[in-house]
């Protein structure tokens, strides 16, 4: 199933000039070989904890009380939840190995909107307070600066409270 779903998603994402295999085990190892490798981390099913680090022992959660493994098993320990953790270190290396990639990790430097005017979110009330809080973002260009994105929450302002019907609607 998974090889299915891999071999559908490479031939509709990838451009047809790509070098990537549309196999699992061999586009993981290429990736691997460069340092693109995920890690996965067993989840509680009602997403209360990780088992990771000082809890990678426990064998149910800490707050809910849920099981870690999937009790139907027998040959073997499956957990009943999983997550791929991508660390983001190795990317953001290899990004600025690349020189196109490169020139654009550090384009908002260099584009910055007219005073008064707000295009682009380095013209944003909550990445002046960054670069004015934290001085060494405004000197160095290639300071990463990672947006969050999630529900009900702009990433773009400064306290701004999310209005109660959308919060509603979300949960």
């Amino acid at each position: 199933m998974l090889l299915d779903i891999f071999q559908y998603c490479h031939s509709l994402l990838l451009p047809e000039e790509n070098v990537l295999s549309g196999f699992w085990k061999e586009a993981k190892k290429i990736l691997s070989s460069i340092g693109m490798e995920y890690q996965i981390v067993h989840a509680c099913v009602n997403d209360c904890m990780l088992f990771h680090g000082n809890n990678a022992h426990l064998t149910e959660c800490n707050t809910c009380e849920e099981v870690r493994y999937s009790p139907h098993m027998l040959t073997r320990k499956v957990p009943k939840k999983l997550v791929r953790w991508f660390p983001i270190i190795p990317r953001l290396l290899h990004m600025y190995r690349c020189t196109d990639l490169a020139k654009l990790m550090v384009w908002h430097k260099k584009h910055r909107s007219e005073p008064g005017a707000m295009r682009l979110s380095v013209d944003s009330p909550a990445h002046k307070h960054v670069e004015s809080t934290w001085l060494e973002f405004e000197r160095d260009p290639r300071h990463v600066r990672l947006g969050l994105a999630s529900d009900v929450v702009s990433p773009h302002s400064l306290g701004g409270k999310p209005r109660d019907d959308i919060l509603h609607f979300a949960h």
